[in-house]
């Protein structure tokens, strides 16, 4: 019995501070859109395409460099170098691709491919940096 009364006393009161509480009660004008500026796709795939484009640009720098130190590695170095090129050719790969489905994406299948590209730029990046210290830690060693 104290339960409920406990309960119907809570609801009670409830009910007063909704009635009574001016934060609760309905406001009379229009509504507001949250947005009024509608996305621009060809704007977007811009942005997207621009960053695809500087990564694949700078991937490209870095197995340029990594040919000239390739050169001038002893026997050792030169074989893990070349396999850490080969990453690089291979993220070079991805990203360009992603950049050519970016161009190629229509309203329908936009929202999959920038996911998927923004997946691949990050995984890239993070990939490009594991091989630099890679290549940092051959040359010092």
């Amino acid at each position: 019995m104290k339960t409920f009364v406990s309960i119907f006393s809570i609801t009670l009161f409830l009910v007063v501070l909704w009635q009574c509480n001016p934060l609760f009660e309905q406001r009379e004008g229009q509504t507001v859109p949250v947005s009024t500026v509608k996305p621009n796709l060809e704007s977007e795939k811009r942005i997207v395409a621009e960053h695809l484009r500087d990564c694949s640009n700078d991937i490209e720098r870095r197995i340029n460099d990594l040919d000239g130190q390739i050169a001038k590695a002893d026997k050792k170095a030169k074989t893990s170098l070349i396999e850490l090129r080969k990453k690089l050719v291979r993220e070079k790969k991805k990203v360009d691709r992603s950049l050519k489905e970016i161009e190629q994406s229509t309203n329908a299948t936009w929202k999959s491919v920038n996911k998927k590209s923004g997946e691949i730029l990050t995984n890239s990046k993070i990939e490009v940096q594991k091989i630099e210290e890679r290549v940092e830690d051959l040359m010092n060693g």
